[in-house]
């Protein structure tokens, strides 16, 4: 059985809830989402970021925006795939650094 992960397990729960259920769940921003995902145990400090913070607010759209890249470039069929998989994948790992030291500035 494949598991899902990311926006598709959210939609998956999404529309699984009834209507008295749904009514309780929050929607989430996908940039917010992808940093809860990657980082689970920080997950309180990251909405409370993302609530009080609007440069933090940007970093995540730009970490959405840098995975989708991501995503595109690893199924693409392209000459220049690779090189660009490499570069987004360097992208995502500052841009995880970068959420990194909000917590360490937060302390």
């Amino acid at each position: 059985m494949k598991t899902l992960k990311g926006f598709a397990a959210l939609k998956v729960l999404f529309l699984g809830c009834t209507k008295g259920a749904m009514e309780s769940v929050s929607v989430i921003h996908p940039g917010l989402f992808l940093a809860i995902e990657r980082f689970p145990e920080r997950r309180n400090e990251l909405r409370h970021l993302y609530a009080s913070n609007e440069a933090f607010q940007t970093l995540c759209e730009n970490y959405q925006h840098c995975s989708q890249a991501l995503n595109y470039w690893t199924d693409a069929r392209h000459p220049l795939a690779a090189e660009r998989h490499r570069e987004y994948s360097e992208l995502m790992s500052e841009l995880e650094m970068e959420i990194l030291q909000y917590f360490a500035d937060t302390r």
